[in-house]
């Protein structure tokens, strides 16, 4: 009876061993992974960068225009005696272009 015994401690021993091994597998299986996040999130701040530069250069293309148009009603408000707007103004000078033709004819 007692050499039976024996025997089946060794093998219980053997399975143990086996379980720790894989265990240290999967530990380096998650290092692995950490670093990938890491690299992503470089990135990403990155791209963040590019948009907010090209958002301000939009911003300031904006502002000239506005500009030469405020320049453009200072200039043509004399010709305008009604209203001193520019879309009447405009309205008056489209109007001229469309009825000119007819008249020379």
């Amino acid at each position: 009876m007692k050499k039976k015994k024996k025997k089946k401690k060794k093998k219980k021993k053997k399975t143990k061993k086996k379980k720790k091994k894989k265990k240290k597998k999967k530990m380096k299986k998650k290092k692995k992974k950490k670093k990938k996040k890491k690299k992503k999130k470089k990135k990403r701040k990155k791209k963040k960068n590019k948009k907010k530069k090209k958002k301000k250069k939009k911003k300031k293309k904006k502002k000239k225009k506005k500009k030469v148009n405020e320049r453009n009603i200072k200039k043509f408000s004399s010709l305008v005696r009604s209203t001193n707007s520019w879309t009447e103004f405009q309205f008056k000078e489209n109007h001229k272009r469309r009825v000119k033709p007819y008249i020379k004819e």
